[in-house]
């Protein structure tokens, strides 16, 4: 196997630059498929390494292929190594579409549920996300004058009074100016703590989503989950749509 090391390393040069292209596109590409992707590779990897040790056992000229146990098993691994990558791949590729069917009807739904700027819309808008995901905590905001006020709370207790957002309050400010949904991983400690019948933890996603049309009239979603989702891509797909 010494001699055909080149093989696995070329493999190894070749998914590099396969993956190369995905970190000019980093914000359109779940994570999901880049771990497909791995996945992908590493079984490939192991097709490759029964291969080239089939013929190394079976080609040594110490007797024909069929009659050696050793080189029957390896040609029965391959199979099934073959297999599992083929039903792993229509596996993905059947998640990926329902997850894009989905999105669409969500977004969809979404329009459904958008009827201006009003507190109506900001609570429908946050039932149907929270209806859609696993959503830990949610808060709704509506544009008044320069400050959004909160309209809408889920996950939080009532006592707990939040303060109106201003167009200088962080990474708010920085979703508004963008006018694109964002996901943050780095929450801090202090942040709200979810509590359930379960016990209280603190979530892991954070998602700030911005509805925005002209200087007057603006919405922000603020979504806490312990899951990774689409939110992202599908608030924006609904954001592009108004």
């Amino acid at each position: 196997m010494k001699r055909n090391k080149h093989i696995f390393w070329l493999g190894a040069l070749f998914f590099v630059f396969a993956l190369i292209k995905y970190a000019f596109n980093t914000e359109q590409m779940p994570t999901a498929f880049i771990v497909f992707e791995i996945l992908s590779f590493l079984v490939l990897l192991y097709i490759i390494y029964f291969v080239q040790n089939l013929i190394d056992v079976c080609k040594g000229g110490d007797g024909a292929a069929g009659d050696d146990k050793d080189c029957v098993k390896r040609l029965a691994e391959i199979e099934r190594l073959k297999l599992k990558l083929k039903r792993f791949e229509a596996q993905h590729q059947h998640d990926m579409e329902s997850r894009q069917i989905k999105g669409h009807e969500l977004v969809a739904t979404l329009q459904n549920c958008f009827h201006g700027f009003t507190e109506e819309s900001v609570t429908k808008l946050v039932d149907e996300l929270v209806n859609h995901y696993e959503v830990m905590a949610a808060v709704g905001y509506l544009l008044d004058n320069d400050r959004y006020k909160v309209v809408k709370k889920f996950g939080i207790d009532d006592d707990v009074v939040l303060p109106d957002l201003t167009l200088d309050d962080g990474l708010h400010a920085q979703a508004l100016a963008d006018r694109r949904a964002m996901e943050i991983t780095d929450i801090p400690e202090d942040y709200i703590e979810v509590s359930s019948a379960t016990g209280s933890g603190q979530p892991i996603y954070l998602y700030i989503l911005p509805l925005l049309q002209g200087e007057h009239d603006g919405l922000v979603l603020e979504v806490a989950t312990f899951k990774k989702n689409d939110l992202v891509e599908v608030w924006n797909q609904f954001q592009s749509a108004q």
